[in-house]
């Protein structure tokens, strides 16, 4: 049996959890036998549907330590009987950070999370996978001489996209390849337990409490661009909806809009596959939520993106879509293009557009996939 810590995932951010989905969908389906474990930075519930093993480390004030050598004095049969794992019987490190590694993040993130122990986890053996994310800028020397640490001893590095990719060979040229985010290739079913069809064909709009956060635009600015494109749809006959993707930021930005749109009505779902699901569904998509682009585009609904750094237009790029990734300080550009991509001739022929890059992009996924796998056999 392998055993594979997964870093980087950050529950109740449903992107991320649509990651962690992701991964264990595509290693649960390899010929290894295989355990998954985290460190235990969200709550045990979030944890156990998942069936996560727990490793032994605590984190405090963001910086985590090993508690391995109080933990081993247990028997190893009793460990494993309570979900505790300790560092040494971790064979594959899985970093699904996402975003965690730039400038906007500092030296700091990047020399906790795998700086300061990928090379003493090399000279054990383990196998170190940078999963599908963005990177970069790296100008901080400090953060530098981190990034090249970790490329010199990492066993996979995939950017997934052409920006990123520049800003890892700045640092250790040829080591990381192009790959698209891999939860473009889960397909989600219809829930079981609860019925979303009132949900078809009608726009939904997702919001990033980042957008304020990260300086990208001001919160009244923001607010107000989401609701006067909402507005817009429903005097066009539309019914749009809210759709929460991550935490309480979001869903007092959600509120705000809605306040601001005549009550617009607000989705909060649990679960990350049925986000998924019922994005797929929509006439259009404006998400300024990097894994909610990535559900829409990957399932040929029309998206118009706002973000906050390079990874949305990069994105965009990927499936055609440039001229549909929006500054949200561009407010009559967005709010025509709001209009245009819901008109029935438009919406169909983006969809098109849409399907063809998503199957080749999904391959790209596969392809990736193979690489993991054969690595971690080896591990």
């Amino acid at each position: 049996m392998k055993t594979i810590e997964i870093k980087g995932i950050g529950i109740p951010n449903k992107g991320a959890e649509l990651m962690l989905a992701a991964i264990l969908e595509a290693l649960h389906n390899s010929k290894e036998e295989i355990r998954f474990v985290v460190e235990p930075n969200s709550s045990y519930m979030s944890r156990s549907k998942y069936c996560l093993y727990q490793k032994a480390s605590l984190t405090i004030k963001n910086k985590t330590y090993d508690l391995s050598k109080l933990f081993q004095v247990i028997p190893k049969k009793l460990r494993l009987k309570y979900g505790i794992i300790v560092d040494s019987e971790i064979d594959v490190i899985l970093d699904a950070s996402g975003f965690a590694y730039g400038d906007q993040w500092g030296y700091q993130k990047a020399e906790q999370r795998l700086a300061n122990r990928i090379g003493a986890w090399k000279k054990r053996g383990k196998k170190v996978i940078l999963m599908p994310q963005a990177f970069g800028p790296f100008n901080d020397s400090r953060l530098r001489s981190a990034a090249l640490k970790i490329l010199e001893n990492a066993d996979l590095v995939f950017a997934r996209d052409k920006v990123s990719l520049k800003s890892l060979d700045e640092i250790l040229p040829g080591k990381a390849v192009l790959s698209p985010d891999f939860t473009n290739a889960i397909t989600p079913p219809p829930p079981n337990h609860f019925d979303l069809s009132g949900y078809y064909s009608r726009p939904c709009f997702i919001p990033n409490s980042k957008m304020v956060s990260m300086g990208e635009s001001d919160r009244n600015s923001y607010t107000r661009l989401f609701a006067d494109a909402i507005n817009l749809l429903k005097e066009k006959g539309h019914s749009p909806y809210l759709l929460i993707h991550e935490g309480e930021g979001d869903i007092k930005l959600a509120q705000e809009i809605s306040q601001l749109s005549q009550d617009t009505e607000i989705l909060i779902l649990e679960s990350p596959i049925d986000i998924k699901y019922i994005i797929g569904r929509s006439l259009v998509l404006v998400s300024s939520r990097f894994h909610g682009l990535v559900s829409g585009l990957s399932q040929g609904v029309p998206c118009i993106a706002t973000g906050w750094s390079h990874k949305y237009k990069e994105l965009m790029a990927d499936y055609e879509m440039s001229h549909l990734s929006i500054q949200s300080k561009d407010a009559e550009h967005f709010l025509s293009s709001v209009l245009s991509i819901s008109e029935s001739r438009e919406n169909q022929k983006l969809r098109e557009i849409l399907l063809a890059h998503a199957k080749s992009e999904k391959e790209k996924t596969y392809a990736m996939w193979e690489k993991v796998k054969s690595l971690i056999i080896k591990a």
